[in-house]
């Protein structure tokens, strides 16, 4: 059997790519933005618990009648679009 000098095993190489193509200032925009649409998120949550308190300051959030379905139906449709991707996937490859 000859003996291989060489590896078949070639290295990638980082060519026309950089560490990020976004700035500072875009990077802490994007940074305050989640974390204004997870403090709301949270209020939204506790909506839930405030309701039943009939504290003056929920009482918009509580006659809601459409936002206040979003957090407990997010996990079940992101698990059901997850699945129903990963099926079309499936038959997309084996077809």
């Amino acid at each position: 059997m000859p003996k291989h000098d060489k590896s078949p095993y070639v290295a990638p190489t980082l060519e026309g790519t950089t560490d990020s193509s976004l700035t500072t200032t875009q990077l802490y925009a994007l940074s305050v933005s989640c974390a204004v649409g997870g403090a709301l998120a949270a209020l939204l949550a506790a909506s839930y618990l405030l309701c039943p308190l009939d504290l003056p300051l929920a009482t918009h959030l509580c006659a809601d009648t459409h936002y206040k379905f979003l957090v407990p139906l997010l996990v079940p449709v992101t698990a059901w679009f997850a699945i129903a991707n990963w099926v079309g996937w499936q038959y997309f490859r084996h077809a």
